[in-house]
């Protein structure tokens, strides 16, 4: 017999059955209550609120800098920022911390045993997103592995993917958006 979590209970080891006909549950662990003075608690959030406004100050270090690179930077750069998002959203929602080596060395795109591919069975990302992700990683991996692309540039990039009036709108308004940077 087994218990809500899957293993055997310890009457499967006595050969013996569970006297009342049910799965065998093991008691619920209570969390000890530790109380606090009220100073005692103002310090705490304090000293939290602290480290919460250093980690944000970090973070948005990191993006003013991403956003004041080169393009060929940029990409690359939050192509990493879209992989690590991705990978940690699926080991959020899978809630195994063991799964997390498995998980990080799957590739971001490419098929069935894909990061991409379980975010889409866990209904993590949308249509769009998984289109922008696998769009991305595409493009990332052609600026990373061809030499030629060092001068990167999203103008000639936008420029070049075509032109039809839908594409020429879109290219017009990524253009504009990326001369504002």
């Amino acid at each position: 017999m087994r218990d809500i979590h899957g293993s055997r209970s310890k009457y499967d080891k006595l050969k013996k059955p569970w006297p009342f006909g049910v799965l065998y549950a093991p008691p619920i662990q209570r969390q000890a209550t530790m109380y606090l003075r009220q100073k005692d608690a103002k310090d705490l959030l304090k000293s939290g609120k602290h480290e919460l406004f250093r980690l944000v100050s970090e973070k948005n270090d990191f993006l003013n800098e991403l956003q004041g690179g080169d393009d060929w930077s940029f990409v690359i750069k939050a192509q990493a920022l879209v992989e690590g998002s991705v990978t940690q959203a699926v080991l959020a929602h899978l809630g195994d911390s063991r799964l997390a080596k498995i998980v990080e060395v799957m590739p971001l795109v490419g098929g069935e045993v894909s990061k991409l591919a379980v975010a889409k069975e866990l209904e993590l990302l949308t249509a769009p997103q998984r289109r922008f992700v696998h769009k991305m990683a595409a493009l990332r991996n052609r600026l990373a592995h061809r030499a030629d692309q060092a001068s990167f540039s999203f103008v000639r990039h936008i420029a070049s993917l075509g032109t039809t009036e839908k594409a020429k709108s879109t290219a017009a308004q990524l253009v504009s958006a990326i001369e504002r940077r």
